[in-house]
């Protein structure tokens, strides 16, 4: 049995408030650009003088230089991916009550059986699961194709050379 797990808190104090939501200005019909196509260039070569400040053009100061990247130290040593978390999570042991007696088995595999007994009580969904991961399974274990005569005597004569070689 898995204990209930807490959510996280609430990230309400990241939201922005409805009163700085009404102060920004009207969205124009044709976008930020007056019309033109989405610019991906961060850093404009236009005189400070004549370069126009507001929605959709920040200042100078506010834009990349050339050849310095947004994102300068990068993602951290530490940081692990989603692929990661997940198989650490589905690795982790817990103790499940199996006919009355407990058992330590891993998540991965609390989950599987769960799958198959709801499989086999008729839940058709889960019966489905089961047997689309049954095909999985049994087409990766399935034995290699037979060898020819000819890659058979290819492979023996390999074999041969290997023995020779070793005495």
């Amino acid at each position: 049995m898995i204990k209930r797990i807490r959510p996280v808190k609430s990230l309400s104090r990241f939201k922005r408030s409805k009163k700085s939501r009404r102060s920004n200005p009207p969205r124009s019909p044709r976008g930020k650009n007056g019309g033109e196509g989405k610019s991906t260039e961060r850093c404009v070569s236009v005189d400070a003088d004549s370069y126009p400040v507001g929605y959709g053009k920040p200042p100078k100061s506010g834009q990349f230089h050339k050849g310095v990247s947004g994102n300068r130290q990068g993602r951290p040593k530490g940081a692990r991916g989603v692929a990661n978390l997940l198989v650490e999570a589905l690795n982790e042991h817990v103790i499940v009550v199996e006919n009355g007696s407990p058992k330590r088995m891993s998540k991965l595999e609390a989950a599987l059986r769960q799958l198959a007994d709801r499989g086999a009580a008729g839940d058709l969904r889960a019966l489905n699961m089961v047997l689309k991961r049954v095909d999985i399974a049994e087409a990766r274990s399935e034995p290699a194709e037979e060898l020819e005569a000819a890659d058979d005597e290819v492979a023996q004569g390999i074999i041969k050379r290997i023995r020779d070689a070793q005495e």
